[in-house]
């Protein structure tokens, strides 16, 4: 964000719309849900850089019990994992799809 001249802030997403509307900050960088969720039609306007999605699946497992099974055992874990990280990424690429061109049914101004 630094690089595109903008000076980055973190702060709890329930605080934003506040922030935006009392003129704190100028904008947020957050998913279309988040963007659906926390500002909706109070931003003053929406960018959309296609293909960027930042996603963070974590799975946790014992390291003893993930060791403690036998080979086939492991793969059908790792690739379950795998497989539903893949599926959650696909789903959230439609919802974000959709979200974005709701906005733009409304009139939202987008970039």
């Amino acid at each position: 964000m630094e690089s595109l001249g903008a000076q980055p802030v973190a702060m709890p997403i329930g605080q934003i719309k506040a922030a935006i509307a009392e003129g704190k900050v100028e904008g947020m960088c957050t998913s279309p849900g988040g963007w659906t969720s926390q500002v909706g039609m109070s931003a003053p306007i929406g960018s959309q850089v296609p293909g960027l999605m930042m996603l963070t699946y974590t799975y946790v497992a014992k390291k003893s019990w993930l060791d403690s099974l036998t080979t086939e055992q492991r793969k059908i874990i790792m690739d379950a994992v795998r497989n539903a990280s893949m599926l959650q990424w696909h789903a959230m690429y439609n919802d974000d799809k959709e979200v974005i061109e709701a906005f733009v049914k409304q009139e939202a101004p987008m970039k």
